[in-house]
């Protein structure tokens, strides 16, 4: 509408007040302008926090500085080095090390790959988790375990990727060797190394799993899966295997394969293997964190040949029972039983005697009562007996026992064909008093006698008496050795009159000889040895020598030895084993009919032995004159061949296990009709 204007005298009437506006005031204005800016500095500020925190955290100098700091908040316990990556992706340690009392846990060159924004939904992944190289040292024993509260992880842990390149396990130091210099260093037992480690892990709040679990070990490749509960009481279910990675061309691989299942309280563990036709099965349940943990086993097994493992045992085919239980009132029940169906025979035509094998075990873990024990050799004779066994009162040991085994005719020709026809009779007694384990044997024939008197106390073992004696012949033993520690023994023999014809079907002699050894077995074996001859007969010729020598696993040393038997003599002097050592030897067979009757003709050989006990190699010289040999089952006598002349030079060595030799020499009116030969000839060459 269009403005009235005021008419002239009349003054212009007030314009009327406006409403007041609704809401909190004039200011209201003002505030619905600022805080879109408020918010969007906010905002800015914010991402700018965000923005400097992410680019500070995915420094590789905040990682070494977390790093630095988890180190010193572990008092000691933890070292890092070699830190570098991101914690937002790929992080490198170089060298790792975690300490406690009881172990060393040494880690090299391990790589993490793993996404920090999964946490928000999936806990802790990682992607990627290699390790060089892994060492594990045992320091000293650790306390007994106990049942866990809780095995739940504080979040969800996944790793998809593990491996580890190199595990190596490290027992307990062995102490000092006897008779080292004092405040000499423990040394470590040989490690057992397993190669190619590899896993897949996850563990919740229900629990743990292990996938694709694998490994390269001593004795096989080994592969396992299984899960194993959060909260108690900790159900377990799973499966390993172990797989020889070498086997004889055309077998089957031996392998053994687990089932556990379960739980912690009371675990039950099956295992089936198969070794060529051998074959077994176990069943066995434990309660790993109880003082005792066997409650229950069975084990079987059939088709087992010693001489499938190792052709120097001798071949039968076994059937072995094994059944044992300790009830929750500590009782105790269990048996052996062994039958051998393989051939009859004697141990040196490769049988085992062995017939059966039993024995009854009860009582409870105080008092046993070992029974109907029988050890039966079929025709050569048996063994039975039985025994007891007396806990102490203070339950630290053995504190008494006594177990006996009695023969009323034992014949040795029936298990050696070689040895005599015997009916031995007697006793072989194991008594405990205290800390002390005692053996006594008496076993006695018209002309055989063996009697052994030995002791074992603070893992020391004393053998006072040992002697076999047959006629005129003796043999005296007599030694110590420790169980613990660097395992130190000592031995000492004598021999005199011994005639091996007195025994058997064996070469007449008279020997007479001592013969002492010492030396230790951890952590590794190392013996020093001598022997003396005392005025000896061998083969109807006079027999004369003495020698020492140090030696381990490695090295032999200080070798100084020479034997003679009637014109004949062999000398070795020097060392071997070792960068520049020479070890030589020098045989003067200067009557070889002496050594043996088919022999003929005389041989001067001498030569060096270098290289290391793994590769050995010697030169030599060979020169022979007048050689014959016929086989004395030929029923002849040697051919004369008084004027040939052989000679050799060159060396030989041992390369995987195959000797090879390189050779050069001439051959003059050498006869073949000596060796045996239907043909005789004369023959030169080159």
């Amino acid at each position: 509408m269009a403005d009235t204007p005021t008419p002239p005298g009349q003054a212009e009437a007030p314009a009327p007040s406006p409403a007041p506006a609704p809401g909190p005031g004039p200011s209201a204005p003002v505030r619905a302008r600022r805080w879109p800016r408020r918010v969007a500095i906010g905002v800015l500020v914010t991402g700018a926090l965000l923005g400097t925190a992410y680019w500070y955290l995915g420094r590789e100098s905040t990682l070494q500085s977390l790093a630095l700091r988890v180190a010193s908040a572990s008092g000691g316990k933890i070292t890092i080095t070699g830190v570098s990556g991101s914690l937002y992706g790929a992080m490198h340690i170089g060298h790792l090390v975690f300490r406690t009392p009881e172990s060393v846990l040494t880690g090299d060159n391990i790589d993490i790959d793993w996404s920090p924004w999964q946490y928000l939904s999936n806990g802790v992944a990682i992607s990627k988790l290699h390790v060089a190289s892994l060492t594990s040292q045992s320091l000293k024993e650790s306390e007994p375990a106990k049942m866990p509260i809780s095995l739940a992880p504080p979040f969800t842990l996944t790793i998809d990727d593990a491996r580890i390149a190199r595990l190596t396990l490290i027992g307990l130091p062995v102490a000092p060797i006897a008779g080292a210099p004092a405040g000499a260093p423990a040394a470590a037992p040989p490690a057992t190394v397993i190669d190619d480690v590899r896993f897949k892990l996850h563990g919740d709040a229900k629990g743990w799993q292990l996938r694709n679990a694998s490994a390269a070990t001593p004795w096989g490749l080994a592969r396992a899966e299984g899960s194993i509960g959060a909260v108690r009481p900790f159900k377990l279910d799973g499966t390993a295997s172990l797989t020889q990675s070498q086997a004889k061309p055309g077998a089957t691989p031996p392998q053994l394969a687990l089932r556990f299942g379960g739980d912690l309280a009371t675990t039950a563990l099956a295992a089936n293997g198969q070794s060529g036709k051998a074959v077994g099965e176990a069943n066995l349940t434990l309660a790993p964190f109880d003082p005792v943990p066997l409650r229950e086993m069975h084990i079987k097994g059939r088709n087992i040949d010693p001489g499938f493992f190792n052709p120097a045992l001798p071949t039968a085919d076994l059937s072995i029972t094994v059944a044992a239980k300790i009830e929750a009132s500590r009782a105790v029940s269990g048996s052996v039983n062994v039958v051998n169906d393989g051939p009859a025979g004697t141990i040196d035509h490769q049988r085992l005697p062995l017939r059966a094998m039993r024995g009854q075990l009860t009582g409870n873990l105080t008092a046993l009562t070992i029974s109907d024990v029988l050890l039966d050799f079929g025709v050569a004779g048996k063994f039975s007996g039985g025994g007891q066994l007396q806990r102490s009162a203070a339950d630290s040991g053995i504190g008494a026992a006594q177990f006996t085994l009695h023969t009323d005719r034992l014949d040795l020709k029936n298990l050696h064909s070689r040895l005599k026809t015997t009916s031995i009779a007697g006793d072989i007694k194991l008594t405990n008093a205290g800390d002390t384990q005692t053996l006594d044997a008496l076993l006695t024939d018209a002309g055989i006698r063996l009697g052994a008197h030995a002791t074992m106390a603070d893992n020391l073992l004393r053998v006072s008496q040992a002697d076999i004696s047959a006629g005129k012949s003796h043999i005296r033993l007599s030694g110590n050795a420790s169980l613990t520690g660097a395992q130190a023994f000592k031995l000492k023999a004598s021999a005199e009159h011994f005639d091996p014809a007195s025994f058997g079907d064996y070469p007449a002699a008279d020997i007479n000889a001592d013969i002492n050894a010492d030396g230790h077995v951890a952590p590794a074996w190392k013996v020093a040895a001598d022997f003396a001859l005392r005025p000896s007969c061998l083969f109807n010729q006079p027999l004369s020598g003495q020698g020492k020598l140090n030696a381990d696993a490695s090295h032999v040393s200080g070798i100084d030895a020479v034997l003679a038997l009637g014109k004949n003599r062999a000398e070795l002097r020097g060392s071997f084993g070792a960068p520049g050592e020479r070890l030589t030897w020098r045989v003067d067979g200067g009557q070889l009919s002496a050594v043996r009757a088919d022999l003929a003709g005389s041989v001067l050989a001498s030569g060096v032995v270098t290289g290391t006990m793994a590769a050995p190699r010697t030169s030599f010289e060979v020169d022979a004159k007048g050689l014959a040999l016929v086989p004395a089952a030929r029923g002849a006598k040697p051919v004369a061949a008084a004027d040939s002349v052989l000679h050799a030079s060159g060396e030989a060595w041992l390369a995987n296990k195959v000797v090879e030799v390189k050779a050069t020499g001439v051959a003059q009116r050498f006869n073949p009709a000596a060796f045996g030969s239907p043909l005789a000839g004369s023959i030169n060459g080159a």
